[in-house]
């Protein structure tokens, strides 16, 4: 069997561009020392347009409020006050999403972190952030659209915390990609021509 030049190509490009979309990296890094303090309830928007993480919830603000166990890195954070759900909607699902959180020392409840894809479903288990726990850092995969922080405390000192923020949309293909299926549809029907 001969294979045409142009499915050579057609599938050379399809790799690039599978190799691309694979090599994408991460797509965002927020430590929170670049946030200005927000307003209780301020939804704040993180990353480039089409690849943005916004953080939303009437409880939640970012900044600085001086108690160093609430900041895992510098001297700021995402934060959530008792009583409350912070939430992480991603433009994009999200291929990986990490970062570190902990449940302020002396609130008189947990936090419970859950990770949802785009059809509602939660993905893995619940995890659970002790009070006076310290800083765990948190790993979610496979294809996470929301991510809920649900502060069970009821103490005025019942903060969540979360820092060091990173994300990784799922890749999409590359235009690559889509030429190299193309060509290579087209060199698989012009030698079936032939043949016939």
């Amino acid at each position: 069997m001969k294979v045409s030049g142009t499915v050579v190509w057609g599938v050379c490009a399809l790799l690039a561009g599978v190799m691309s979309a694979e090599a994408s990296g991460q797509d965002l890094f927020e430590d929170f020392e670049g946030i200005a303090n927000t307003s209780v309830g301020s939804e704040i928007v993180l990353g480039e347009t089409g690849k943005q993480v916004t953080l939303s919830g009437a409880d939640q603000f970012a900044g600085v409020i001086g108690v160093g166990s609430l900041y895992h890195s510098g001297v700021r954070a995402w934060m959530g006050n008792a009583g409350g759900t912070s939430v992480m909607t991603f433009d994009l699902p999200a291929d990986a999403v990490s970062f570190y959180a902990t449940q302020r020392s002396g609130a008189n409840g947990d936090s419970v972190v859950r990770a949802f894809d785009a059809n509602n479903q939660m993905i893995g288990a619940a995890e659970v952030l002790t009070a006076g726990g310290g800083f765990r850092q948190l790993n979610f995969g496979g294809g996470v659209s929301r991510i809920e922080i649900e502060n069970l405390a009821t103490s005025a000192n019942g903060m969540n915390s979360i820092d060091d923020l990173s994300y990784s949309a799922i890749p999409e293909p590359g235009m690559a990609g889509l030429v190299g299926a193309v060509m290579l549809f087209a060199g698989v029907r012009r030698g079936r021509r032939r043949v016939m």
